[in-house]
């Protein structure tokens, strides 16, 4: 079992190998534009860092073994992630037109990895029982099945008479004959 969670620079080769990948898939081809600022891939690294920890810390409360997953919870977060970017067109089919170029994730990013969290922790971690009704409730309820309960006392319905519903007659309509 990892003891610590990835630094950054793990990150960023997790993030840059799936999507060099998923690149691949989605448009047969090598990517071309990979260029970010410093200040972008560290952001991103940093962010996907987190999570991976976050995840990694999450799958040992469900007491998931992580010896049996099939990569590490970062590489699955990056794989995941990435996944569903490339699968989404975008607004407007933005990023179709632009070819999923690595520097509109920065804005995706952070949704994204949310979502393959969830994801991942549903795909292999265990349920959590269901909550149980404490046995006094349970108890009242089968006592009460199957007996016919008393209809509820009604309240008193106060009439209004119709003729106050009515509206007035409206007077006609004088019609003037104009020269």
């Amino acid at each position: 079992m990892i003891t610590h969670g990835p630094t950054d620079a793990d990150a960023w080769r997790a993030l840059s190998a799936a999507y060099d990948r998923h690149f691949q898939r989605a448009y047969h081809a090598r990517p071309t534009n990979k260029r970010l600022s410093r200040d972008a891939e560290a952001q991103m690294a940093g962010h996907l860092a987190d999570m991976a920890k976050l995840l990694q810390a999450r799958f040992v409360e469900r007491r998931v073994d992580l010896a049996t997953l099939p990569r590490s919870p970062l590489e699955l977060l990056a794989d995941e992630a990435l996944r569903v970017w490339f699968d989404s067109p975008g607004t407007n089919d933005y990023l179709r037109r632009v070819s999923h170029r690595l520097s509109a994730l920065s804005d995706d990013l952070p949704f994204r990895v949310r979502k393959a969290s969830e994801e991942l922790l549903a795909r292999h971690a265990p349920k959590p029982e269901p909550r149980r009704a404490p046995a006094a409730v349970v108890a009242l309820v089968s006592a009460t099945v199957g007996r016919k309960m008393p209809p509820a006392p009604r309240a008193p319905v106060l009439r209004i008479p119709t003729s106050a519903l009515a509206h007035p007659p409206k007077p006609p309509v004088a019609k003037v004959n104009l020269p």
